[in-house]
């Protein structure tokens, strides 16, 4: 680090993420002993964000069989949900994990569907780094694109069915694979028929009565989901946005009503105790940055 930086003024320097990653090997006794003590009980600030587990029975327990038939191996299909759940969910978060890997296990079908599970498996090939193929989408043999071609076929069925959220969770998935593809256009359009449910749906008024709260919690974190991908992307492409207005309902204070936004336990290598990990503080922050630049950007797409 640089010795200008090095004032006694610098929070930084007194915190563990410093610790870990500048103090010498020679330090004293006292620090390394501290040291020790934060890497068993904050192993976030020593370990690699990639090497974490989540560790959540949901996940490590699913079956798919109910859901897909692309593809038998359960334990390959668990470990595609878990690097999705852990990497690119962070950022777009569409669905509510807890609320999908509840009826994903139950054989639900109210937050959880084939359409969702085919959208999220064929994500989720697109990162899984075993998969020497993995950006080859154009290869029939590749697993991505058979999950992929089964999600644009279940797609198709869908929009035959009344509006259902996990239809409009699904498209915006589908809308971030064409974007990895490079073919942003065609992507959008699946954010522009997941906008129009939405708002066909309600997802962005407040109802005149709650009377299913897990519900509601679903339809407000879906139309807030919706909005940052949608306000994200147009930003980033300089695109008119098909959205007509903001959600109505409030984002939740992620101190007191974290369950609002979902809780991921981590697992770190060499440590028995899980670390915590919101999307709350997060997910507000980017939301509420997105608010203001999408407020300029509303109109149709072209």
């Amino acid at each position: 680090m640089p010795e200008a930086l090095r004032t006694p003024g610098n929070a930084y320097l007194k915190s563990p993420l410093f610790e870990s990653a500048f103090l010498a090997p020679d330090r004293n006794a006292a620090a390394a002993a501290a040291t020790s003590l934060i890497e068993t009980q904050q192993p976030q600030y020593f370990r690699p964000y990639a090497v974490a587990q989540i560790a959540d029975s949901r996940i490590t327990g699913a079956e798919f069989s109910h859901w897909t038939s692309v593809c038998t191996d359960d334990k390959l299909m668990r470990a595609l949900l878990h690097v999705y759940l852990l990497t690119d969910y962070q950022t777009f978060s569409f669905f509510h994990k807890d609320f999908f890997l509840d009826d994903l296990n139950s054989r639900r079908p109210r937050f959880c569907s084939s359409l969702l599970v085919h959208a999220i498996l064929a994500h989720a090939c697109l990162i899984h780094l075993p998969f020497p193929d993995r950006v080859e989408y154009w290869n029939p043999q590749s697993l991505g694109y058979k999950f992929f071609a089964e999600a644009r076929r279940l797609w198709d069925m869908d929009r035959l069915e009344p509006d259902s959220v996990t239809t409009i969770q699904a498209g915006m998935i589908m809308n971030i694979i064409y974007n990895v593809y490079s073919m942003d256009k065609v992507g959008l359009s699946y954010g522009a028929q997941a906008s129009a449910m939405a708002y066909k749906m309600g997802l962005f008024k407040l109802p005149d009565e709650v009377t299913d709260p897990s519900l509601q919690i679903v339809r407000d974190f879906t139309a807030w989901g919706l909005y940052y991908g949608i306000s994200f992307q147009c930003y980033h492409l300089m695109t008119p946005s098909p959205l007509q207005y903001e959600p109505a309902a409030p984002l939740p204070d992620p101190d007191t009503n974290p369950e609002w936004y979902g809780e991921f336990l981590l697992q770190y290598p060499s440590n028995q105790k899980n670390d915590s990990h919101e999307l709350s503080s997060l997910g507000q922050v980017q939301i509420r940055y997105l608010v203001y630049i999408a407020s300029g950007r509303r109109g149709a797409f072209q």
